[in-house]
């Protein structure tokens, strides 16, 4: 029934905590689920703390690990789609504390909403320094680190074009025809050296292109660990780079999508991810031509 994917790199310090979080989800007895971790090529411990954390806590559901060696957050939900053993998929984040009824209650929100392709929820940050040592520019920019809320309200934030990657359910079915068709993301996201973000903006635009709805609900909730590297000046100053480049490629999608919108519409589900999977070729080379 769902599948809940931590993508981790060098997690070491923080996958405990996020599975100890998983391990207190709560699903009606006949909820099948199961916990996918994509080791994204690692080089500390987190594997074996992983294994180590989920016994520990009981081990309420079954935890496969699965290794993608290509570095770069896009090629590890690639990987956890593709191996994911239902369609119903929750990415939590390496440094995700998801509430008790986080899980289910995603599910819910997207089985009971046939037009509803990915929902998201809202967050606070969870600090291990003292709030003096965090620089200025972190609460201007807190929600490209995914904190605080998507929306105004609950509800359809389609318009919006994008939720967050951290914490997001999404119908992985869709995704897997696009990801088996050999289309590859524009955007990779974060790597060692790199934060070109938008990779989970890009998987939004790819839901919007097949006709489906982005929505919000604060009631699904989450603590964002964040650590003194990520408070810092110099990471934040990375993170608006990031973004920044990330732009012509966000605003590429946006144009397309009100031109298709009408199109799907009018020819359905099937069309759109059929069109997804010839324009998103066409797009690349456009704008590796322009940018």
């Amino acid at each position: 029934m769902q599948s809940v994917i931590i993508c981790a790199y060098n997690s070491a310090d923080r996958i405990q905590q996020t599975l100890h979080a998983l391990s207190q989800q709560i699903f009606p007895v006949d909820h099948e689920w199961e916990v996918l971790l994509v080791d994204n090529s690692c080089s500390d411990s987190t594997v074996q703390l992983a294994h180590e954390a989920w016994r520990d806590s009981g081990a309420p559901t079954l935890l496969r690990v699965i290794r993608e060696p290509s570095q770069g957050l896009c090629n590890a939900r690639r990987a956890g789609i593709l191996s994911a053993a239902y369609d119903i998929v929750t990415f939590c984040d390496d440094d995700n504390i998801l509430m008790p009824n986080y899980c289910f209650d995603a599910y819910q929100f997207l089985t009971q909403s046939p037009t509803t392709g990915a929902v998201g929820g809202m967050s606070c940050p969870s600090f291990d320094v003292d709030l003096n040592s965090v620089h200025p520019l972190f609460w201007s920019k807190c929600g490209s680190l995914a904190i605080g809320a998507q929306g105004l309200t609950s509800g359809d934030v389609t318009d919006r074009g994008y939720l967050w990657g951290a914490g997001i359910t999404i119908r992985a079915k869709m995704l897997r025809e696009i990801y088996k068709s050999g289309i590859r993301q524009l955007l990779c996201g974060r790597t060692e050296s790199l934060l070109l973000s938008g990779d989970d903006t890009e998987i939004c635009n790819w839901f919007i292109l097949m006709g489906y709805r982005l929505r919000y609900e604060e009631q699904l909730f989450f603590k964002h660990l964040m650590p003194r590297s990520r408070v810092s000046k110099g990471y934040l100053l990375n993170l608006v780079s990031g973004a920044q480049n990330s732009y012509p490629y966000i605003n590429s999608y946006r144009k397309i999508n009100l031109i298709l919108k009408w199109a799907v519409r009018l020819l359905g589900e099937k069309i759109g991810i059929y069109l997804t999977i010839i324009l998103l070729p066409l797009l690349r080379f456009w704008l590796n031509s322009d940018v």
